[in-house]
C-alpha cells in the first residue's frame, strides 16, 4: 500500500456521516436564511423613516428660528430703549422672518451684538482716558517730569462729558468723544467688548467706587480724631 492509498483510505474512515452532513448544511443555510430576515429591511421602512427624520429636523430648526427672531426682537428693542441714536445703523430687515434661513438670523443677532460691542468699546477708551491722566497725575505728584499737572484727571473727565449749547437747549458729547469714537471704531477688535466683559467691569468699578469712598471717610474719621499734637497744643494756649 502506497503512502496516497493510505490517506484516501484515512480521510474515508474520518469522514463524517453524509446524512449527517447534509442535515448541517441545511440547518447552516436556514440559519443564514433567518438571519438575512432578521436584517432585511421591511418595504416602505426607509421612506418612513425618512420622514420621520425631515420632521425631527424641521422642528429642532424651527425650534432654533424661534430663539433667534425673538433674540434679535429683544436686541432690538434694546437698543431702542437704551442707546436711540444707534437705531439708525442697525442693519435687520424689517420683512425679517421664519423663512430666513438659520445662518442668516444668525448674523443678524451678530449685528446687534457687534452694534451694542461698538458702544462698549467706547465705553471702555473713555474709562482708559479718564484713568490714564489720573494716573500720570498721581505719579507726577511733587513734579517728578517737571509738569505741573494737576487736576489733570477732572481735566480729562469734563472732556467726556455732554454739555449743553445755551443757544438751542441741544445736548452735545464733550469735545474728546468724537476723537475716541473714532479710535474705537479703528481698533474695534482690541476694544470691542462683549455683554459678560462689560458685567465684569461694572462690577469692578462698583467694588473700586466703594473701596475709594469708604477709604475717604475713614481717612476723614481719623483726621477728626486724630490728638492735637504737643507743639499744636503750645501755640494754641499762646493764642
Amino acid at each position: 500500500m502506497n503512502d496516497n492509498q493510505a490517506v484516501e483510505d484515512f480521510g474515508a474512515f474520518t469522514a463524517p456521516d453524509p446524512a449527517v452532513a447534509e442535515a448541517n448544511k441545511k440547518a447552516k443555510e436556514k440559519a443564514q436564511e433567518a438571519a438575512a430576515k432578521k436584517n432585511a429591511m421591511p418595504k416602505g421602512s426607509q421612506k418612513e423613516i425618512d420622514k420621520m427624520m425631515e420632521k425631527t429636523t424641521a422642528e429642532k430648526e424651527a425650534g432654533i428660528k424661534s430663539q433667534l427672531l425673538q433674540q434679535i426682537s429683544d436686541y432690538q428693542k434694546h437698543i431702542k430703549e437704551y442707546f436711540p441714536e444707534r437705531v439708525e445703523f442697525i442693519k435687520v430687515p424689517k420683512n425679517l422672518g421664519p423663512k430666513n434661513t438659520v445662518e442668516e438670523l444668525r448674523v443678524y443677532v451678530k449685528d446687534l451684538e457687534n452694534e451694542l460691542g461698538k458702544k462698549g468699546a467706547l465705553d471702555v477708551i473713555k474709562g482708559l482716558w479718564v484713568k490714564g491722566f489720573e494716573f500720570f497725575e498721581t505719579f507726577n505728584e511733587g513734579q517728578r517730569f517737571g509738569l505741573n499737572v494737576s487736576g489733570i484727571g477732572q481735566v480729562s473727565k469734563n472732556s467726556i462729558a455732554p454739555r449743553m449749547i445755551p443757544q438751542t437747549g441741544e445736548t452735545i458729547p464733550g469735545p474728546a468723544v468724537p476723537t475716541l469714537a473714532e479710535f474705537s471704531i479703528k481698533y474695534a477688535s482690541w476694544f470691542s467688548t462683549s455683554v459678560e466683559a462689560r458685567m465684569v467691569m461694572m462690577i469692578f468699578e462698583i467694588v473700586t467706587g466703594v473701596h475709594r469712598m469708604n477709604t475717604q471717610v475713614t481717612d476723614v474719621q481719623k483726621a477728626a480724631t486724630k490728638e492735637t499734637s504737643t507743639k499744636t497744643k503750645e501755640l494754641m494756649k499762646d493764642l
